[in-house]
């Protein structure tokens, strides 16, 4: 298994995964757009403050993908937004690798933007997605709160926070009234 940056030339087996695994995110006029999903990753490959990492099977074949996004680039903290894992794929530990890999690579590639203030990696997970959180509480993650609603009602999306630096926050930022 490698992990690396993605490509544009990997956009294909991104999309599959992506139509496998969660195509209501690319769900317009009555199903999964695979030319929206593609313009969507297309742009984040070439924008400087998102982050897409795959995972590669002993074939050469994506088998997972990781997306993180970082914007306003200086603020503490990136996102992780998306991770999918192509079903053949599943339960072999790809999810874990994947994300071990990727949290450090985002961690090098914003810092050799010159940014030295990343803290934190977080993500919101659905409360009733038990397997991703256990996959992500294994490589670091820890939750921190819960969003009732957040993707509808009767959704709840747990928040889960990794630490990657020792960083103190700016305090005393807010503190003039003027």
């Amino acid at each position: 298994m490698k992990v690396r940056k993605a490509e544009l030339s990997d956009l294909k087996e991104i999309l599959d995964i992506v139509k496998g695994t969660f195509p209501q995110d690319f769900f317009y006029e009555g199903g999964f757009n695979k030319g929206k999903c593609a313009e969507f990753f297309m742009k984040s490959l070439t924008d400087p403050n998102e982050f897409v990492y795959i995972c590669l099977e002993d074939g050469g074949k994506v088998c997972a993908f990781a997306y993180y996004v970082n914007k306003p680039p200086t603020n503490g903290t990136v996102i992780l937004e998306m991770q999918g894992v192509s079903k053949k794929f599943r339960y072999k530990g790809i999810g874990t690798r994947l994300l071990e890999e990727s949290d450090k690579l985002v961690v090098e590639d914003i810092k050799s933007q010159g940014i030295e203030n990343l803290a934190t990696i977080h993500l919101t997970v659905s409360q009733n997605n038990l397997v991703a959180q256990k996959l992500y509480e294994n490589v670091g993650y820890k939750p921190v709160g819960t969003i009732p609603g957040f993707v509808g009602n009767g959704n709840n999306e747990i928040v889960m926070l990794k630490v990657v630096n020792d960083i103190n926050y700016r305090r005393d930022l807010w503190t003039s009234t003027t």
